[in-house]
C-alpha cells in the first residue's frame, strides 16, 4: 500500500471509527465523560449518519468520476432508504425535499455539511485543484444547508483534509493560516476571526479550551439552552458548525501524530460527540494513514470492508483523473 493510498483509507476509516467511538456519548457533558476512564469499552463499531453521508459523497464522486451535482443528489436521496441513523432535522428535511424534486435547503448552520465533505478534500487535494475543491465543497453543502457557517465549515474541513494528506509533518501556524486565507470571502469574516483566535487556545488546559470553543458563535435563542443551570460550565460542544469545526481542528492540532488521542479528546468535550470525532478522525486519518488507527477498532467496525473498498475506489479515481 502506498503512503497516499493509506491516507485515503485512513481518512474514510477515520471518519467511521471516530463516528462509532463518539456515538455512545452523544449528548453527554464533559463532566459526565470525565467519570468514564476508558471510552473504548463502550465502542460498538456502529457509525451514524456522519459516516453514511460521507460514503454517499464518496460514492457520488466515484460514479460520476468527479463532482456532479445531480449524481450527488441521487446519492443523498439513496441515503433515505439505508435508513438514516441519527440524522439532524435540517439535513433530513432538505433531503426529503430533494426526493420530491425540490431544492429547499434548511437555513440551519448545523454541522451536517462539514461532517460529510472529506472525500472532496481527498479527491481535489492537489494545489491546481483547490478552486474546484472550494466550489464543490460549497455545492455539496448548499443542497441541504444555506447558512454561511455551514458552507464555510464544509470548505474548511475539505481544505484541512487536502492540506494534511500530502504532508509528512504539521506546522500549526501554516495550517491555520492556510485555512484562514482560503475563506477570504466577506460572508465568512466571522469564521475567519474565530480561526485566527484559535491559536491562543493552545496555551490553556484542553478541558477549559474545549469548554470555551464548544460554544463559539452560538447565538440567541440557542445560547440560552447552554446557559441553563443544567448545562452551563459543565462542558459541551454545540452542533452548530463553528464550534464543531473549531474543536475538531484544535484537538487534531494538539496531537497531530496520534489519531486516538485527538479523537478521544474531542469526544471528551461532550455534546455532538459522533460528529466532532468523525471530523477530527477524517483529518487525523488523512494525515496519519490507516496504520495509525487501532486495528481492534477497525476490525470491529460495522461494514468495514465496504468502507475500505469505497476508500480504495476513491483513491483509484484520483490516480485515473487527478494524478496526471
Amino acid at each position: 500500500m502506498t503512503g497516499l493510498e493509506s491516507r485515503f483509507l485512513g481518512c474514510l476509516v477515520g471518519v467511521a471509527v471516530g463516528d462509532a467511538l463518539g456515538e455512545p456519548f452523544e449528548g453527554f457533558l464533559q463532566v459526565q465523560l470525565d467519570r468514564i476512564p476508558n471510552l473504548e469499552l463502550k465502542y460498538r463499531g456502529r457509525y451514524t449518519d456522519d459516516t453514511q453521508l460521507t460514503l454517499a459523497v464518496a460514492r457520488a464522486l466515484i460514479e460520476s468520476k468527479g463532482f456532479n451535482r445531480e449524481i450527488l443528489i441521487k446519492h443523498y436521496i439513496n441515503w433515505l432508504s439505508e435508513p438514516p441513523i441519527g440524522p439532524g432535522y435540517g439535513c433530513l428535511s432538505a433531503i426529503y425535499n430533494l426526493a420530491k424534486g425540490v431544492i429547499k435547503p434548511s437555513d440551519s448552520g448545523g454541522n451536517g455539511t462539514a461532517m460529510r465533505v472529506s472525500p472532496i478534500g481527498l479527491l481535489y487535494h492537489r494545489d491546481e485543484d483547490l478552486e474546484l475543491l472550494k466550489e464543490f465543497a460549497k455545492e455539496s453543502s448548499i443542497l441541504t444547508h444555506n447558512h454561511w457557517a455551514a458552507t464555510a465549515g464544509a470548505i474548511i474541513v475539505a481544505r484541512a483534509v487536502a492540506y494534511v494528506v500530502k504532508r509528512s509533518k504539521i506546522d500549526r501556524d501554516d495550517f491555520l493560516e492556510t485555512l484562514i486565507t482560503f475563506i477570504e470571502e466577506s460572508e465568512y469574516t466571522e469564521f475567519r476571526e474565530y480561526l485566527k483566535d484559535l491559536k491562543r487556545f493552545f496555551e490553556i488546559p484542553p478541558k477549559e479550551a474545549l469548554k470555551e470553543l464548544g460554544l463559539k458563535g452560538v447565538k440567541s435563542p440557542f445560547i440560552e439552552i447552554f446557559n441553563s443551570p443544567e448545562i452551563k460550565g459543565k462542558g459541551v460542544i454545540s452542533g452548530f458548525t463553528i464550534p464543531t469545526v473549531l474543536c475538531s481542528l484544535y484537538t487534531f492540532l494538539l496531537t497531530p501524530n496520534d489519531y486516538m488521542n485527538s479523537v478521544e479528546l474531542v469526544i471528551r468535550g461532550g455534546g455532538d460527540t459522533d460528529t466532532t470525532a468523525a471530523i477530527c478522525g477524517a483529518i487525523s486519518g488523512a494525515f496519519n494513514g490507516i496504520e495509525k488507527i487501532p486495528e481492534s477498532l477497525i476490525n470491529n467496525l460495522k461494514d468495514v470492508d465496504m468502507v475500505i473498498e469505497t476508500a480504495r475506489e476513491l483513491y483509484r479515481l484520483f490516480l485515473e483523473t487527478r494524478a496526471k
